[in-house]
């Protein structure tokens, strides 16, 4: 799970939070309920956009459902250092598992390692305080 701050982005259509359905002991202590019941608590305002659907998976279960649903065009919003592998895949795929007009990938900004509080939080702090 990724900590974005949701405030940043301008919305235009709709839009939906796909939390990683991972789970693990070591890398991933939270099942998926509880860590989109976490979400939905800390996010009320985005709470009916966290979506909760265990078909949806990958990435490409999530695009393949907003282009049966109609959309013509996507932003994915992932941390920085996923942004080039989302977008290399992301494209890949396009107009082979589901067609979009444009996609765009965006970074939702580096994390401050020498920070404090939410811009300094990584995976790796999140799942030691969850475990």
């Amino acid at each position: 799970m990724k900590v974005v701050n949701l405030r940043r982005f301008q919305y235009k259509g709709n839009y939906e939070i796909y939390p990683s359905r991972s789970n693990d002991p070591q890398k991933n202590p939270l099942d998926p309920d509880t860590k989109i019941g976490y979400m939905q608590q800390m996010f009320p305002q985005q709470a009916k956009h966290i979506m909760n659907n265990p078909k949806t998976k990958t990435i490409f279960d999530a695009l393949k459902g907003a282009n049966e649903r109609g959309a013509k065009s996507v932003n994915i919003v992932v941390g920085q250092d996923r942004k080039t592998e989302f977008e290399n895949l992301a494209n890949k795929y396009n107009n082979k598992l589901y067609k979009f007009d444009r996609i765009k990938v965006i970074s939702a900004g580096d994390r401050d390692t020498d920070g404090e509080g939410v811009s300094a939080m990584s995976a790796s702090k999140l799942r030691k305080a969850a475990a």
